[in-house]
């Protein structure tokens, strides 16, 4: 799986947690990364809540010593395997966050604009505004939007 930056924007979510998880499983030190928070992992949660538990531990991340630790070891077996053969490019491991990172924050931002159109969707329905107060005020919200970026 090695492929160009420009490639690399096309990953979704999921992709980028098992990308980093990958990463992290091959070179473990670098759960040292104070950028690695519980909340970039969205999908993979349970599996990076025992990686992070198996390195405070053991200090490592090594297949023996995890395995001698779970109970379903063929559910495990499973999952890491899947992780280990991402094969990840190691120098783009903090583009890899850093674009985790960005993910998340456009989803943020689409949740609350989709909230606040919803309310304002709710006042045209309700004809508490007409379609006109509408369209200015979903025009105003992505236009301070925009102004706050700059």
């Amino acid at each position: 799986m090695y492929l160009k930056k420009k490639e690399l924007y096309t990953y979704k979510v999921d992709e980028l947690e098992k990308i980093i998880i990958s990463c992290v499983l091959n070179k473990p030190d670098l759960m040292k990364d104070e950028r690695l928070k519980d909340n970039l992992f969205i999908n993979n949660q349970k599996l990076w809540q025992f990686l992070k538990a198996t390195y405070k531990k053991f200090g490592t991340l090594d297949f023996n010593l995890m395995f001698s630790v779970v109970a379903n070891k063929y559910n495990y077996i499973g999952m890491l395997n899947e992780m280990i053969d991402i094969e990840p490019v190691f120098s783009n491991f903090n583009w890899y966050i850093k674009q985790l990172i960005n993910l998340h924050n456009e989803e943020e931002i689409e949740t609350r604009r989709i909230n606040a159109i919803f309310n304002m969707a709710n006042d045209l329905l309700l004809r508490n505004i007409t379609s006109k107060e509408f369209k200015e005020k979903v025009d105003k919200m992505f236009q301070e939007e925009k102004d706050g970026s700059e």
